[in-house]
């Protein structure tokens, strides 16, 4: 999906190791805050690319039970990402760290209650937010406010596509 390093950046958000020389010797990887500033995360993407099965072995070793299995699961998904998937993921790292402080923050918890939507119904709202960016502000609030998009979506649907579409407006940016 066009844009989606976003939400794939937030996925991964929780597996990406801290900067490195920001670590003591021998000490374990610790993950960082989204919120902070600068170019932070691609320097943690850059990381992850070249990290050694050992180096994430380490990474995990550190993490608590919970926390190592999704660390895993992002990894893995990761390694399954070709070049250009891994590409437009740097172009939303970019993204993401020129976005002002308090829009990062409403995209982190907009993305919280969009995890917490069923699988099969995140995969349809997908689909609608990768629609509704395409169109411009005023064909997409037409859109929000018609009577199909408001049967087909339930208010926590519509307010998460419409803070996300929000967001993650390319002229906003």
């Amino acid at each position: 999906m066009p844009g989606s390093g976003f939400l794939v950046l937030l996925a991964l958000s929780g597996a990406l190791a801290a900067p490195a020389g920001a670590q003591r010797p021998g000490a374990p990887f610790r993950s960082p805050k989204l919120i902070q500033k600068g170019p932070i995360a691609r320097k943690q993407l850059d990381r992850i690319e070249r990290m050694t099965p050992a180096e994430r072995k380490r990474f995990l070793d550190g993490l608590p039970e919970a926390r190592r299995r999704e660390a895993e699961r992002r990894f893995e998904q990761f390694d399954r990402m070709s070049a250009e998937q891994k590409g437009r993921l740097a172009k939303g790292i970019e993204q993401l760290e020129n976005m002002p402080v308090d829009k990062r923050l409403r995209l982190r918890r907009l993305y919280r209650d969009f995890n917490a939507i069923p699988a099969d119904r995140r995969s349809v709202l997908r689909g609608e937010l990768q629609s509704l960016r395409k169109l411009e502000p005023e064909a997409r609030a037409e859109r929000m406010n018609s009577d199909e998009f408001r049967n087909k979506y339930s208010a926590t649907e519509q307010r998460l596509l419409g803070g996300l579409s929000e967001v993650l407006d390319p002229d906003e940016r």
